[in-house]
Protein backbone atom coordinates (compact mmCIF):
# COMPACT_ATOMS: atom_id res chain seq x y z
CA UNK A 1 0.00 0.00 0.00
CA UNK A 2 3.01 2.39 1.07
CA UNK A 3 4.37 2.05 -2.60
CA UNK A 4 1.07 2.15 -4.38
CA UNK A 5 1.39 5.78 -2.63
CA UNK A 6 4.00 6.69 -3.71
CA UNK A 7 3.90 5.69 -6.57
CA UNK A 8 0.29 8.00 -7.32
CA UNK A 9 2.31 10.80 -5.17
CA UNK A 10 5.09 10.62 -8.17
CA UNK A 11 2.02 10.59 -11.22
CA UNK A 12 -0.08 13.85 -9.25
CA UNK A 13 3.47 15.78 -9.22
CA UNK A 14 4.63 14.68 -12.50
CA UNK A 15 0.50 15.87 -14.02
CA UNK A 16 0.81 19.08 -11.89
CA UNK A 17 4.50 20.05 -13.71
CA UNK A 18 3.18 19.20 -17.17
CA UNK A 19 -0.56 21.20 -16.47
CA UNK A 20 1.35 23.92 -15.13
CA UNK A 21 4.51 24.17 -17.68
CA UNK A 22 2.10 23.55 -20.42
CA UNK A 23 -0.27 25.82 -19.68
CA UNK A 24 2.26 28.55 -19.44
CA UNK A 25 3.72 27.89 -22.43
CA UNK A 26 0.01 27.74 -24.47
CA UNK A 27 -1.04 31.19 -22.67
CA UNK A 28 2.66 32.67 -23.95
CA UNK A 29 2.87 31.35 -27.45
CA UNK A 30 2.76 34.49 -28.71
CA UNK A 31 6.10 35.82 -27.77
CA UNK A 32 8.41 35.27 -30.69
CA UNK A 33 11.35 36.48 -29.15
CA UNK A 34 14.05 33.50 -28.08
CA UNK A 35 16.02 35.33 -25.14
CA UNK A 36 18.27 34.11 -23.45
CA UNK A 37 19.77 31.65 -25.82
CA UNK A 38 22.82 31.31 -23.78
CA UNK A 39 20.96 29.20 -21.26
CA UNK A 40 20.12 26.62 -23.87
CA UNK A 41 23.61 25.74 -24.40
CA UNK A 42 24.52 23.43 -21.75
CA UNK A 43 26.52 23.65 -18.74
CA UNK A 44 29.70 20.84 -17.71
CA UNK A 45 31.65 19.02 -19.78
CA UNK A 46 30.28 15.90 -18.66
CA UNK A 47 26.72 16.41 -19.29
CA UNK A 48 27.74 17.73 -22.50
CA UNK A 49 29.35 15.32 -23.83
CA UNK A 50 26.62 13.21 -22.94
CA UNK A 51 24.64 14.93 -25.69
CA UNK A 52 22.80 17.26 -22.56
CA UNK A 53 20.65 14.02 -21.58
CA UNK A 54 21.05 14.65 -18.52
CA UNK A 55 17.87 15.74 -16.90
CA UNK A 56 17.33 12.15 -14.99
CA UNK A 57 20.93 11.61 -13.76
CA UNK A 58 21.90 15.07 -12.67
CA UNK A 59 23.56 13.50 -9.71
CA UNK A 60 26.78 16.71 -9.54
CA UNK A 61 26.46 20.09 -8.49
CA UNK A 62 25.48 20.87 -12.30
CA UNK A 63 21.88 19.84 -11.14
CA UNK A 64 21.10 23.43 -10.25
CA UNK A 65 21.10 24.00 -13.95
CA UNK A 66 19.49 20.12 -15.58
CA UNK A 67 17.66 19.47 -13.11
CA UNK A 68 17.35 21.21 -8.84
CA UNK A 69 16.22 17.77 -7.51
CA UNK A 70 18.86 16.11 -8.04
CA UNK A 71 21.01 18.38 -5.36
CA UNK A 72 18.68 16.24 -2.96
CA UNK A 73 20.38 13.33 -3.66
CA UNK A 74 23.89 14.51 -2.65
CA UNK A 75 25.81 13.27 0.42
CA UNK A 76 28.90 15.21 0.27
CA UNK A 77 30.16 18.83 -0.57
CA UNK A 78 30.95 19.25 -4.54
CA UNK A 79 32.47 21.92 -7.04
CA UNK A 80 32.85 22.22 -10.57
CA UNK A 81 34.40 25.10 -12.59
CA UNK A 82 34.60 24.53 -16.69
CA UNK A 83 36.67 26.66 -19.04
CA UNK A 84 35.46 26.23 -22.96
CA UNK A 85 37.44 26.68 -25.96
CA UNK A 86 35.82 29.05 -28.39
CA UNK A 87 36.26 30.99 -31.96
CA UNK A 88 35.17 33.89 -32.62
CA UNK A 89 37.06 35.45 -29.49
CA UNK A 90 33.98 33.75 -27.23
CA UNK A 91 34.20 32.92 -23.97
CA UNK A 92 31.69 30.81 -21.84
CA UNK A 93 32.67 29.77 -18.39
CA UNK A 94 30.40 27.92 -15.54
CA UNK A 95 31.14 27.40 -12.24
CA UNK A 96 29.09 25.66 -9.45
CA UNK A 97 29.35 24.76 -5.81
CA UNK A 98 26.66 22.22 -3.95
CA UNK A 99 26.30 21.19 -0.44
CA UNK A 100 24.16 19.13 1.68
CA UNK A 101 22.26 20.52 5.22
CA UNK A 102 22.07 18.24 7.56
CA UNK A 103 18.59 16.47 7.26
CA UNK A 104 17.71 19.53 4.82
CA UNK A 105 18.07 18.69 1.59
CA UNK A 106 21.08 20.19 0.00
CA UNK A 107 21.77 24.09 -1.85
CA UNK A 108 23.64 25.58 -4.18
CA UNK A 109 25.23 28.20 -6.23
CA UNK A 110 26.29 28.73 -9.79
CA UNK A 111 26.88 31.18 -12.16
CA UNK A 112 26.69 30.79 -16.41
CA UNK A 113 28.54 33.60 -18.64
CA UNK A 114 28.87 34.00 -21.98
CA UNK A 115 30.91 37.00 -23.45
CA UNK A 116 32.92 38.58 -26.08
CA UNK A 117 34.69 42.18 -26.47
CA UNK A 118 36.59 43.50 -29.12
CA UNK A 119 33.76 44.22 -31.23
CA UNK A 120 34.52 46.87 -33.33
CA UNK A 121 31.19 50.19 -33.38
CA UNK A 122 31.18 51.76 -36.55
CA UNK A 123 28.91 54.56 -37.84
CA UNK A 124 26.25 54.78 -40.86
CA UNK A 125 29.17 55.61 -43.27
CA UNK A 126 31.38 52.69 -42.11
CA UNK A 127 33.87 54.49 -39.93
CA UNK A 128 35.36 52.87 -36.52
CA UNK A 129 34.38 54.40 -33.90
CA UNK A 130 34.66 52.75 -30.57
CA UNK A 131 35.37 48.93 -29.14
CA UNK A 132 31.86 47.22 -28.17
CA UNK A 133 31.74 43.99 -25.86
CA UNK A 134 28.32 41.63 -25.18
CA UNK A 135 28.30 39.94 -21.93
CA UNK A 136 25.33 37.47 -20.38
CA UNK A 137 25.32 35.69 -16.85
CA UNK A 138 23.18 33.79 -14.83
CA UNK A 139 23.82 33.81 -10.56
CA UNK A 140 21.28 30.93 -9.42
CA UNK A 141 20.52 30.07 -6.21
CA UNK A 142 19.37 26.00 -6.03
CA UNK A 143 17.71 23.93 -3.30
CA UNK A 144 16.96 19.86 -3.73
CA UNK A 145 15.39 17.84 -0.95
CA UNK A 146 14.23 14.20 -0.93
CA UNK A 147 11.13 14.12 0.22
CA UNK A 148 10.97 9.77 0.11
CA UNK A 149 13.51 7.58 -0.73
CA UNK A 150 12.16 7.46 -4.06
CA UNK A 151 10.86 10.97 -4.60
CA UNK A 152 13.14 14.37 -4.66
CA UNK A 153 12.03 17.65 -5.95
CA UNK A 154 14.02 20.59 -6.19
CA UNK A 155 14.21 24.60 -7.64
CA UNK A 156 16.10 27.08 -9.18
CA UNK A 157 15.64 30.92 -8.79
CA UNK A 158 18.07 32.85 -11.25
CA UNK A 159 19.10 36.09 -11.02
CA UNK A 160 20.31 37.41 -15.05
CA UNK A 161 22.37 39.82 -16.34
CA UNK A 162 22.98 41.35 -19.64
CA UNK A 163 25.57 44.04 -21.09
CA UNK A 164 25.51 45.62 -24.44
CA UNK A 165 27.15 48.79 -25.89
CA UNK A 166 26.89 50.79 -22.96
CA UNK A 167 23.09 49.40 -22.28
CA UNK A 168 22.37 46.60 -19.32
CA UNK A 169 19.27 45.14 -18.75
CA UNK A 170 18.65 42.64 -15.67
CA UNK A 171 16.19 40.19 -14.30
CA UNK A 172 14.75 36.95 -12.71
CA UNK A 173 13.47 33.43 -13.40
CA UNK A 174 12.95 30.01 -11.62
CA UNK A 175 13.61 26.37 -12.29
CA UNK A 176 11.34 23.67 -11.17
CA UNK A 177 12.17 20.01 -11.30
CA UNK A 178 11.47 16.09 -9.97
CA UNK A 179 13.41 13.07 -10.13
CA UNK A 180 12.20 9.60 -9.45
CA UNK A 181 14.38 6.08 -8.44
CA UNK A 182 12.07 3.09 -10.01
CA UNK A 183 14.79 0.74 -8.89
CA UNK A 184 18.27 1.17 -7.94
CA UNK A 185 19.34 0.52 -12.39
CA UNK A 186 16.45 3.21 -13.44
CA UNK A 187 15.97 6.51 -12.91
CA UNK A 188 12.99 8.98 -14.03
CA UNK A 189 13.36 12.92 -13.82
CA UNK A 190 11.23 15.98 -15.32
CA UNK A 191 11.88 19.83 -15.48
CA UNK A 192 10.30 23.20 -16.52
CA UNK A 193 13.01 25.64 -16.78
CA UNK A 194 12.93 29.70 -17.49
CA UNK A 195 9.19 29.66 -15.16
CA UNK A 196 8.61 33.34 -15.94
CA UNK A 197 12.41 34.40 -16.92
CA UNK A 198 13.12 37.77 -18.33
CA UNK A 199 15.07 40.80 -18.67
CA UNK A 200 14.34 44.76 -18.11
CA UNK A 201 16.68 46.91 -20.69
CA UNK A 202 17.38 50.21 -19.42
CA UNK A 203 17.06 51.87 -23.25
CA UNK A 204 14.88 54.70 -23.81
CA UNK A 205 11.71 52.46 -24.53
CA UNK A 206 12.42 49.95 -21.57
CA UNK A 207 12.84 47.15 -23.92
CA UNK A 208 11.74 43.79 -22.04
CA UNK A 209 12.95 40.63 -23.36
CA UNK A 210 11.01 37.43 -22.00
CA UNK A 211 13.04 33.80 -21.67
CA UNK A 212 11.24 30.45 -23.73
CA UNK A 213 10.47 28.08 -21.37
CA UNK A 214 11.37 24.62 -21.92
CA UNK A 215 9.90 21.28 -20.77
CA UNK A 216 12.11 18.38 -20.39
CA UNK A 217 11.32 14.37 -19.12
CA UNK A 218 14.12 11.74 -19.08
CA UNK A 219 15.62 8.64 -17.90
CA UNK A 220 18.53 7.05 -17.16
CA UNK A 221 19.20 3.38 -16.69
CA UNK A 222 22.16 1.30 -15.13
CA UNK A 223 22.61 -2.00 -16.27
CA UNK A 224 25.72 -3.22 -14.37
CA UNK A 225 26.97 -2.69 -11.36
CA UNK A 226 29.55 -0.21 -12.30
CA UNK A 227 29.88 3.09 -13.66
CA UNK A 228 27.60 2.81 -16.70
CA UNK A 229 24.96 5.04 -17.73
CA UNK A 230 22.60 4.83 -20.40
CA UNK A 231 20.20 8.60 -20.49
CA UNK A 232 18.10 9.51 -22.47
CA UNK A 233 16.05 12.92 -22.72
CA UNK A 234 13.11 14.71 -24.44
CA UNK A 235 12.86 18.45 -24.82
CA UNK A 236 10.10 21.27 -25.55
CA UNK A 237 11.29 24.66 -26.21
CA UNK A 238 9.01 27.13 -26.18
CA UNK A 239 8.59 28.20 -30.18
CA UNK A 240 10.65 25.84 -31.51
CA UNK A 241 9.04 22.41 -30.87
CA UNK A 242 10.81 19.01 -29.38
CA UNK A 243 13.65 17.49 -29.82
CA UNK A 244 15.35 14.16 -28.06
CA UNK A 245 18.49 13.73 -26.87
CA UNK A 246 20.87 10.71 -25.62
CA UNK A 247 23.96 9.76 -23.76
CA UNK A 248 26.09 7.33 -22.55
CA UNK A 249 29.26 7.29 -20.13
CA UNK A 250 30.97 4.44 -19.28
CA UNK A 251 34.36 3.10 -17.08
CA UNK A 252 37.09 1.87 -19.31
CA UNK A 253 39.85 1.67 -16.83
CA UNK A 254 40.15 1.78 -13.47
CA UNK A 255 39.36 5.81 -13.06
CA UNK A 256 39.22 6.84 -16.47
CA UNK A 257 36.37 6.52 -18.57
CA UNK A 258 34.67 7.74 -21.88
CA UNK A 259 31.13 9.47 -22.90
CA UNK A 260 29.23 10.05 -26.38
CA UNK A 261 26.34 11.69 -26.96
CA UNK A 262 23.49 13.05 -29.43
CA UNK A 263 22.29 16.75 -28.18
CA UNK A 264 19.39 16.64 -31.04
CA UNK A 265 21.33 17.80 -34.10
CA UNK A 266 24.72 16.28 -34.10
CA UNK A 267 26.82 13.91 -32.06
CA UNK A 268 28.90 14.66 -29.28
CA UNK A 269 31.88 12.73 -26.79
CA UNK A 270 34.61 13.30 -25.12
CA UNK A 271 36.14 11.39 -21.76
CA UNK A 272 37.24 11.96 -17.79
CA UNK A 273 39.65 10.81 -15.34
CA UNK A 274 39.13 10.97 -11.51
CA UNK A 275 41.90 10.31 -8.81
CA UNK A 276 41.10 9.84 -5.01
CA UNK A 277 43.57 12.57 -3.07
CA UNK A 278 42.94 11.97 0.56
CA UNK A 279 39.07 13.25 1.40
CA UNK A 280 38.39 14.52 -1.86
CA UNK A 281 38.14 13.13 -5.30
CA UNK A 282 39.60 15.22 -8.15
CA UNK A 283 38.51 15.05 -11.68
CA UNK A 284 39.02 16.25 -14.71
CA UNK A 285 36.03 16.14 -17.60
CA UNK A 286 36.34 16.87 -21.62
CA UNK A 287 34.03 17.70 -24.16
CA UNK A 288 33.99 18.05 -27.71
CA UNK A 289 31.20 18.90 -30.13
CA UNK A 290 30.52 21.37 -32.79
CA UNK A 291 29.93 24.86 -32.42
CA UNK A 292 26.10 25.85 -33.13
CA UNK A 293 27.54 29.55 -34.62
CA UNK A 294 29.94 28.23 -37.06
CA UNK A 295 30.39 24.43 -37.17
CA UNK A 296 33.73 24.43 -35.95
CA UNK A 297 35.28 22.01 -32.78
CA UNK A 298 34.51 23.79 -29.15
CA UNK A 299 36.29 21.87 -26.73
CA UNK A 300 35.55 22.25 -23.07
CA UNK A 301 37.15 21.21 -20.26
CA UNK A 302 35.73 20.68 -16.17
CA UNK A 303 37.39 20.06 -12.79
CA UNK A 304 35.36 18.59 -10.30
CA UNK A 305 36.29 18.37 -6.98
CA UNK A 306 34.01 16.30 -4.32
CA UNK A 307 34.92 16.39 -0.94
CA UNK A 308 34.69 12.62 -0.03
CA UNK A 309 36.84 9.43 -0.83
CA UNK A 310 34.10 7.27 -2.17
CA UNK A 311 35.40 4.99 -4.63
CA UNK A 312 37.74 1.52 -4.17
CA UNK A 313 40.74 1.68 -2.32
CA UNK A 314 43.55 -0.39 -0.66
CA UNK A 315 44.70 -0.24 2.37
CA UNK A 316 46.17 -2.14 5.63
CA UNK A 317 43.64 -2.32 8.47
CA UNK A 318 42.61 -5.58 11.00
CA UNK A 319 40.49 -7.86 9.72
CA UNK A 320 36.61 -8.12 9.86
CA UNK A 321 35.81 -10.48 12.29
CA UNK A 322 31.94 -11.89 12.28
CA UNK A 323 30.22 -15.16 13.03
CA UNK A 324 26.97 -16.92 12.19
CA UNK A 325 24.51 -17.11 15.18
CA UNK A 326 21.21 -18.74 14.44
CA UNK A 327 21.28 -18.48 10.38
CA UNK A 328 22.62 -14.33 11.27
CA UNK A 329 25.32 -12.64 11.22
CA UNK A 330 26.86 -11.47 14.75
CA UNK A 331 29.26 -8.24 15.07
CA UNK A 332 32.64 -9.20 17.20
CA UNK A 333 34.92 -6.40 15.91
CA UNK A 334 34.83 -2.94 17.24
CA UNK A 335 36.47 -1.60 13.83
CA UNK A 336 32.86 -0.66 12.27
CA UNK A 337 28.81 -0.05 14.24
CA UNK A 338 26.82 -2.59 12.31
CA UNK A 339 26.65 -5.13 9.50
CA UNK A 340 23.58 -6.25 7.44
CA UNK A 341 22.04 -8.81 8.30
CA UNK A 342 18.71 -9.45 6.44
CA UNK A 343 17.62 -8.03 3.33
CA UNK A 344 13.57 -7.49 2.67
CA UNK A 345 13.27 -9.79 -0.69
CA UNK A 346 10.08 -7.81 -2.12
CA UNK A 347 11.63 -4.51 -1.08
CA UNK A 348 15.10 -4.92 -1.49
CA UNK A 349 15.63 -1.12 -0.61
CA UNK A 350 15.22 -2.08 3.26
CA UNK A 351 17.15 -4.20 5.49
CA UNK A 352 17.91 -4.97 9.10
CA UNK A 353 20.85 -4.81 11.43
CA UNK A 354 22.66 -5.83 14.34
CA UNK A 355 21.83 -2.73 16.37
CA UNK A 356 18.94 -2.34 18.58
CA UNK A 357 17.74 -0.41 21.79
CA UNK A 358 20.08 0.87 23.61
CA UNK A 359 23.22 0.26 21.00
CA UNK A 360 23.36 4.17 20.76
CA UNK A 361 21.24 4.47 17.06
CA UNK A 362 17.90 6.25 16.62
CA UNK A 363 15.67 6.62 14.09
CA UNK A 364 16.95 9.25 11.39
CA UNK A 365 20.45 8.12 12.09
CA UNK A 366 22.09 8.11 8.60
CA UNK A 367 24.72 5.41 8.15
CA UNK A 368 27.62 4.97 5.26
CA UNK A 369 27.67 1.44 3.32
CA UNK A 370 30.66 -0.28 2.62
CA UNK A 371 31.69 -3.86 1.43
CA UNK A 372 34.58 -5.86 1.04
CA UNK A 373 35.17 -6.95 -2.22
CA UNK A 374 38.48 -8.87 -2.09
CA UNK A 375 40.97 -9.84 0.12
CA UNK A 376 44.50 -7.90 0.05
CA UNK A 377 46.65 -10.25 1.84
CA UNK A 378 46.83 -10.98 5.26
CA UNK A 379 46.32 -7.77 6.75
CA UNK A 380 44.36 -5.86 4.61
CA UNK A 381 41.27 -5.57 2.02
CA UNK A 382 39.52 -4.00 -0.64
CA UNK A 383 37.10 -2.34 0.27
CA UNK A 384 34.23 0.24 -1.58
CA UNK A 385 31.38 2.80 -0.61
CA UNK A 386 28.17 1.50 -2.01
CA UNK A 387 25.90 4.04 -0.39
CA UNK A 388 23.97 5.86 2.49
CA UNK A 389 21.28 4.25 4.47
CA UNK A 390 18.62 5.62 7.21
CA UNK A 391 17.27 3.93 10.32
CA UNK A 392 13.59 4.06 10.10
CA UNK A 393 12.64 1.33 12.84
CA UNK A 394 14.35 -0.04 16.21
CA UNK A 395 13.47 -2.92 18.32
CA UNK A 396 15.53 -4.45 20.90
CA UNK A 397 17.80 -6.48 19.07
CA UNK A 398 17.55 -5.33 15.38
CA UNK A 399 17.15 -1.94 14.04
CA UNK A 400 15.55 -1.56 10.32
CA UNK A 401 16.77 0.66 7.37
CA UNK A 402 16.53 1.69 4.42
CA UNK A 403 18.59 3.20 1.09
CA UNK A 404 18.74 6.84 1.07
CA UNK A 405 21.09 6.94 -1.88
CA UNK A 406 23.63 3.81 -3.46
CA UNK A 407 25.57 4.41 -6.00
CA UNK A 408 26.54 2.89 -9.53
CA UNK A 409 23.42 0.14 -9.33
CA UNK A 410 24.40 -1.59 -6.56
CA UNK A 411 21.88 -2.80 -3.99
CA UNK A 412 21.67 -3.92 0.20
CA UNK A 413 23.48 -7.21 0.66
CA UNK A 414 24.13 -8.93 3.67
CA UNK A 415 27.59 -8.71 5.45
CA UNK A 416 28.07 -4.61 4.50
CA UNK A 417 29.07 -3.28 6.72
CA UNK A 418 28.13 0.51 8.18
CA UNK A 419 29.79 3.49 9.74
CA UNK A 420 27.54 6.56 11.30
CA UNK A 421 30.34 9.14 10.17
CA UNK A 422 32.68 8.61 7.19
CA UNK A 423 36.13 7.53 7.55
CA UNK A 424 39.16 7.72 5.69
CA UNK A 425 40.05 3.73 5.25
Amino acid sequence: MKLILKRNTLIYCLLILCVFSGSIVLAQSEDGGQAGAFLRNGVSSRALSMGGAFTALADDPSAGYWNPAGLGLLQFPELIGTYSILSLDRKYNYFSFAMPVKNYGSIGISWINLGVGGIEGRDILGSITNTLSNSESAYYFSYGYQLESELSVGFSFKYLQHTLAGFQSTGYGMDFGLLYTLSPQLRLGATVQDISSNINWNTPNKTQEKFPRTIKAGLCYSPFKNNTRFTLDYAIIQNMGGHVMAGMEMELFSNIGVRAGYDGNRFVGGGYFYAPINSFVFEVDYSIGKDIIDMSYAHKVSVRFKFSNDRPITRARKPVLHRRINGQLELLSSDFDARIVKVSGEHPSYALINLGLGSGTSIGKKYQVYRNISSAGKDGTIVIHVGVVEVVKIETKMSAIRIVSFSNAYLLKIGDFLFEEKIDL
